[in-house]
């Protein structure tokens, strides 16, 4: 019984010390995973390309026998003082999000200042990209640099200029690491669609059934039902849907910014 009053002693010394460690500021990344708007900042059809280009991108990369599975992931934070970005360590965030397979990932992030709990008042502050080990040599700190003074920094609307910051990272991606002839956008078409965009398009199948029971008047009493059926398999039994994750990829810290 002598013994325990030493390991007692330990065990809530450690427990104190585990209690005082400051909560981290990295949240987990969204179920959708390539596009992580935190501070509510970009419309829903830019966040739906992100989405859509970045899922095509892993999936087309994945079947590459040299070269595997490529995330391109953004994110958005809101602070208050420009002061408060400097706690951000996207190596934490990059690792922590295991971004890319075989470290052939890249993480970008808009810092917003403002009040985060009203969208209206943010305005964007810093843009930062940060690459995986193995993507270092493919995208290096002048060529990232180009890229941001070439498209967020350059563009008017955040909307065009995070699309033309995508393209041209996906252009890097296609044509100067998997030798594709060509990656070609327009960015006059890009507009048509942000100022035409349908959230409810992007729903097909299972997702559409649901849009439409949910929020048609023509739905019958026995398809309400079977959502809910549906909705309690899936969330009271298996515990959640399941989310796009990571490739296992990890970062050194080289990456840039930008003041905007």
């Amino acid at each position: 019984m002598k013994r325990l009053g030493p390991i007692l002693a330990v065990f809530l010394l450690t427990a104190g010390l585990w209690g005082c460690r400051p909560a981290s500021n990295i949240p987990d990344p969204t179920r959708e995973f390539y596009c992580n708007d935190f501070a509510d900042a970009f419309p829903a059809a830019v966040r739906a390309t992100i989405v859509a280009e970045g899922k095509r991108l892993y999936e087309e990369t994945s079947e590459d026998e040299t070269i595997s599975g490529i995330q391109i992931v953004f994110a958005t934070f809101a602070v208050e003082t420009a002061e408060d970005i400097a706690s951000y360590n996207l190596s934490d965030i990059y690792n922590q999000w295991e971004i890319g397979t075989d470290d052939m990932g890249i993480l970008v992030v808009y810092f917003y200042l403002g009040d985060p709990d009203k969208p209206e008042t943010l305005e964007l502050e810093e843009v930062r990209i940060e690459v995986g080990f193995a993507m270092e040599t493919y995208l290096p700190p002048w060529d990232m640099g180009d890229i941001l003074d070439e498209t967020i920094m350059a563009d008017e609307s955040e909307a065009i200029g995070t699309a033309h910051l995508l393209y041209e990272l996906l252009t890097v991606m296609y044509v100067d690491i998997f030798g594709y002839e060509a990656f070609n956008y327009d960015l006059d078409v890009y507009q048509e669609y942000l100022d035409n965009y349908d959230p409810y398009s992007d729903y097909e199948g299972l997702w559409g059934w649901i849009l439409y029971v949910v929020m048609s008047p023509y739905s019958g009493w026995w398809e309400k039902g079977l959502l809910v059926l549906l909705g309690l398999s899936v969330f009271g039994i298996g515990g959640g849907l399941v989310k796009t994750v990571g490739g296992g990829g990890r970062s050194g810290g080289l990456g840039i910014r930008r003041r905007r």
